[in-house]
């Protein structure tokens, strides 16, 4: 794995790539703004579409931990999925007192 960053062309194509994507971002970004698509409509769904994939994503990892442990037994992907599952719970948990007090 570490031995092919020791090719510069692979960096250089890394660096390239970011570069691509962060001035595209900044153009799309740039002409929605002038189009109008950022309004509340499309905040309001956007933050429904990422609040049910958060409920998707808590029901994924639910299945895939016995999955893990059935297969693979007590290793590191076991607590790797563990240590996911808990931050993923924690930033919900965490987001959700955060709007209950703010529109408290």
């Amino acid at each position: 794995m570490l031995g092919e960053l020791e090719n510069p062309w692979v960096i250089i194509m890394l660096l390239g790539t970011f570069i691509w994507l962060l001035i595209a971002y900044l153009i799309q970004r740039r002409i929605r703004k002038q189009a109008h698509y950022y309004d509340e409509r499309n905040q309001y769904e956007t933050n429904r579409a990422k609040a049910k994939s958060w409920d998707i994503m808590f029901i994924i990892m639910i299945i895939s931990i016995p999955i893990v442990l059935i297969v693979e037994g007590v290793s590191f992907s076991y607590f790797f999925l563990m240590g996911v599952f808990f931050l993923h719970t924690l930033s919900v948990g965490g987001s959700a007192l955060y709007y209950h007090f703010k529109n408290s």
